[in-house]
């Protein structure tokens, strides 16, 4: 029997236009909540990232965060923790990375009366030594990382299945690692069928080990609509024990797992990488050296960190700051093939934000931000054009 633990990641970035919040909720995240709710017994990890719970909370969907609090009351969907405003963990200092995942913390414990999760995903699964040594502080016990932060590819090219976790060296935390190949099948519908899926894994079924698979929630009815047929036809066959397989929770893999050697995972995301001449891997979908638009939003970051971090609780620098850390606005900079205007333009207003409402900046710090506030949009408009480029 080989055991499938998947987490889908729900996520949504607190700048998201209102309306395309309305549309993915109605296609994708309200039909999964009916799904969760007409197969109680499936065993689910999620990621619920608490920009998105604000997000519902903010725009009267209540309604959706009760129907969630009902479905986890009944013990069979764990949810991991994370960092709330969806940053890459590994760029920040580490103060603000413990910051991040307690403000998750707490939103999961107001909104959904959640204790601590056992497990941790780090947002776009960016990691680092520090990252680890964070999470291990707070007292995490697994951490999901993909496969490449293993091996020495970004893509391997056959799924993997697993008979053990590993801690990570000199650490008291395990690592789980994704498998990229079968995920990505998944979700750019190269598998749309029971039938399709079967045929990937039965091959591995005599193995007697797990495959851990993760992917945007999105996946499912909005990024590809023929999705959600798949994930109910998993459901049905897992219900009835008519396959070879058995989803579970990933706490519940990491528990039966034996216990392999100590690693060293080396940073990764969940994006391709390259690397250096000094063996540096560098991540192009966030942080491109050679991309001016990334080199100056991560002085602008840097800035406000500077500027906003040691603001008081509550304060409206401070919140704009977390708010600006997020990963988004750098991801759609990118143009490999994503360029998003008002996207980088919304992170970019956040981060200049928190540095003119500090009451610490100094007056030539929020004249640089307002000088970088404005360059980014120009050089990325001169650079990559005035019109989207949508993924």
């Amino acid at each position: 029997m080989l055991n499938i633990g998947l987490l889908l990641h729900f996520y949504q970035p607190s700048t998201q236009f209102s309306e395309t919040l309305r549309k993915i909720t109605l296609r994708s995240y309200e039909p999964l909540l009916t799904l969760f709710e007409e197969f109680p017994e499936a065993k689910f990890t999620v990621n619920l990232t608490g920009s998105l719970l604000d997000l519902w909370e903010q725009s009267g969907r209540g309604d959706i965060i009760n129907r969630w609090r009902a479905i986890l009351n009944q013990g069979n969907i764990e949810v991991v923790g994370t960092a709330k405003y969806h940053p890459l963990l590994f760029k920040l200092p580490s103060g603000e990375v413990e910051r991040q995942i307690l403000l998750q913390e707490a939103v999961l414990k107001r909104l959904l009366n959640l204790s601590k999760p056992l497990g941790f995903f780090p947002p776009e699964m960016g990691y680092s030594r520090v990252t680890a040594e964070v999470i291990s502080k707070l007292g995490y016990r697994w951490v999901l990382l993909d496969r490449s932060a293993r091996l020495g590819t970004d893509f391997p090219s056959t799924p993997e299945v697993s008979r053990e976790t590993n801690s990570i060296y000199n650490l008291p935390i395990k690592v789980v690692f994704r498998d990229p190949n079968l995920s990505y099948k998944i979700a750019f519908a190269e598998v749309r069928s029971l039938k399709n899926f079967k045929k990937v894994i039965d091959p591995l079924t005599d193995q007697n080990g797990h495959i851990v698979l993760a992917m945007d929630a999105e996946t499912f009815g909005w990024h590809r609509r023929t999705q959600m047929n798949l994930l109910r036809s998993f459901l049905k066959a897992d219900k009835k024990r008519a396959s070879s397989f058995k989803l579970l929770n990933i706490s519940r893999i990491v528990e039966d797992s034996s216990l392999g050697a100590e690693l060293e995972p080396l940073d990764s995301t969940w994006g391709f990488f390259r690397e250096t001449a000094a063996g540096v891997r560098v991540f192009p979908r966030w942080d491109n050296p050679e991309n001016p638009v990334h080199n100056l939003q991560w002085r602008l970051l840097k800035l406000a960190i500077e500027a906003s971090s040691l603001e008081p609780e509550g304060s409206t620098a401070r919140s704009f700051l977390d708010q600006g850390e997020q990963s988004d606005q750098f991801w759609w900079a990118s143009a490999d093939p994503c360029w998003l205007p008002p996207m980088v333009k919304a992170g970019t207003d956040l981060l200049e934000k928190s540095i003119l409402s500090s009451s610490r900046a100094s007056l030539e710090q929020k004249k640089e931000a307002t000088r970088l506030a404005l360059e980014i949009i120009d050089v990325g408009q001169e650079k990559f054009g005035k019109k989207s480029k949508r993924c």
